[in-house]
């Protein structure tokens, strides 16, 4: 595969264009998918102040009491983002709906431990525990790619 750069002043922003073999279209994708989630950032908010996020940052989204709380490793923010919303927004990503009320970014997750009726209980890299309901434990082994039979 061959890569060409050509500097344009004429253009306002910048563009790129890609052309492959069929064979090379997947990987492509799939690595500009992951560079267009990397730039992904998100506005919140904290003592009237607004700040961008950047996905990695982000531990976890929250719905308490008709808010949405953004929570990183050392700070808590809030979001004017739906969480119905915000999981739209990073399907592809990182993220996954864990519980109703939780958008979990699997980045963070230490380990993952079996619950009762089918839940898990993951281990954030920041010591937290958060629930993965049983309705949405499919969804983190498919993340995790977990999977087979136990022998």
């Amino acid at each position: 595969m061959k890569f060409r750069l050509k500097q344009d002043s004429d253009m306002a922003t910048g563009e790129v264009e890609i052309h492959c073999h069929p064979s090379d279209m997947a990987e492509l994708s799939n690595t500009i998918s992951n560079l267009e989630d990397k730039q992904a950032k998100i506005s919140v908010k904290k003592a009237a102040e607004t700040y961008l996020l950047e996905q990695t940052q982000i531990l976890y989204f929250e719905a308490v009491e008709n808010k949405i709380f953004v929570y990183t490793e050392k700070e808590v923010y809030e979001t004017h983002w739906k969480l119905y919303e915000l999981e739209e927004r990073f399907k592809e990503s990182t993220f996954f709906r864990c519980s109703k009320s939780m958008i979990l970014n699997i980045e963070w997750i230490e380990k993952v431990s079996s619950g009762f009726n089918g839940r898990f209980e993951a281990k954030l890299l920041n010591g937290e525990k958060v629930i993965i309901s049983r309705q949405y434990a499919k969804v983190l082994k498919q993340k995790l790619q977990i999977g087979g039979r136990e022998k």
